[in-house]
């Protein structure tokens, strides 16, 4: 019986460690997944996707695990791009973002918080100043530095 708990040498295996090109390759990849419970095809999510975030290259999308899904750029400066200032809404659905690890299981990315943006609309005039903005914004959660802007129209807007 304890035969059959001890591992003969001859079974123990090790993994090879994928060639630098294959682990360079993965700084392509985002890991994303949209906040709401809706699942998508792997058809209309590219075309979304690529429509939102206009790539030069071509995206390829898999199954990363719950709903969540694995991006693959052809050129790296289309995921740059993405995570500088790429819209993170999609339809009224707000897109959570993290850059994938090689090492990292599914279940150990946290999608827990991304940047977004927010209009105020119909706010007094006497209420469009920084300090009022930013205590609006932080009721949101964890505002960024702006600044303010002077639009032709006279209008104000924060940025």
């Amino acid at each position: 019986m304890a035969a059959l708990l001890t591992t003969p040498e001859s079974l123990k295996a090790t993994v090879p460690q994928a060639p630098e090109h294959n682990r360079q390759d993965w700084k392509k990849y985002l890991a994303v997944k949209f906040v709401n419970s809706k699942t998508y095809g792997f058809g209309p999510l590219r075309e979304m996707l690529k429509k939102a975030w206009n790539p030069t290259g071509e995206l390829e999308i898999s199954e990363f695990g719950d709903k969540v899904y694995l991006i693959k750029f052809q050129y790296a400066c289309d995921l740059s791009e993405v995570l500088t200032g790429a819209p993170r809404s999609f339809h009224d659905e707000l897109l959570l973002i993290k850059c994938y690890e090689p090492d990292n299981l599914p279940s150990e990315y946290l999608f827990d918080k991304t940047d977004f943006w927010i209009q105020l609309h119909g706010l007094p005039i006497n209420t469009l100043t920084p300090g009022t903005v930013h205590y609006i914004a932080s009721k949101f959660g964890y505002p960024h530095p702006f600044k303010e802007m002077i639009l032709g129209s006279g209008e104000n807007m924060l940025e």
